[in-house]
């Protein structure tokens, strides 16, 4: 199969469950948004506005400039996506934000698989290295700094390829969601094993 780009997004949302970017990707099914979609907008507009009067030096960079809802592209990697803030020291990114609603949201898997695979897009970019990146989570955005390692780096790639693979297969990926996981999916209806 021939690579194609993949939305980050559909990253975080494999390690939730395989079967999503294959409902995205394969069956081109697009679901109606559920409630908390919306409240996740909200959350990110408002963490916008509160970034832009909030001093760096939560993240330990006292002459760094933020900048929100940056659209970003690798063609090395095949990778694309919007993400919710890169922190610039000059011209140079120096870290990826990813704003997260919830404090837990910070460990899942999915996360820093997304916040690695952004950090790798403006490695690619910009011929840089990036050794860490930052969650800014909950109303009072709380600050969680992450390490950007070979190992969650290897991480991304497997799940990219993982994501081709069940595309070329064209077969409904084997999927080990619990009750409360597909409870809150909106493809619930179009998983006949669940």
């Amino acid at each position: 199969m021939r690579p194609f780009s993949v939305p980050v997004s559909l990253l975080r949302q494999y390690c939730f469950c395989p079967r999503i970017p294959f409902f995205y990707l394969v069956k081109d099914i697009k679901p109606v948004a559920k409630p908390w979609e919306k409240q996740g907008v909200i959350f990110h507009k408002r963490q916008c506005f509160l970034n832009a009067r909030r001093r760096m030096t939560r993240f330990g960079l006292s002459d760094a400039t933020m900048r929100s809802n940056q659209l970003v592209s690798s063609e090395l990697l095949y990778l694309h996506g919007v993400c919710d803030s890169i922190l610039f020291s000059g011209d140079s990114p120096v870290a990826i934000v990813e704003f997260k609603s919830r404090d837990v949201a910070c460990t899942t898997p999915g996360s820093l698989i997304q916040l690695t695979a952004y950090s790798m897009i403006l490695e690619d970019l910009y011929n840089i290295t990036l050794r860490q990146g930052f969650f800014l989570c909950g109303e009072r955005g709380k600050v969680h700094q992450i390490d950007i390692t070979n190992e969650r780096k290897e991480q991304v790639l497997l799940v990219r390829d993982s994501i081709y693979r069940d595309c070329e297969r064209s077969l409904l990926p084997h999927s080990c969601a619990s009750e409360f996981q597909c409870g809150q999916c909106e493809f619930i209806n179009f998983c006949a094993d669940r």
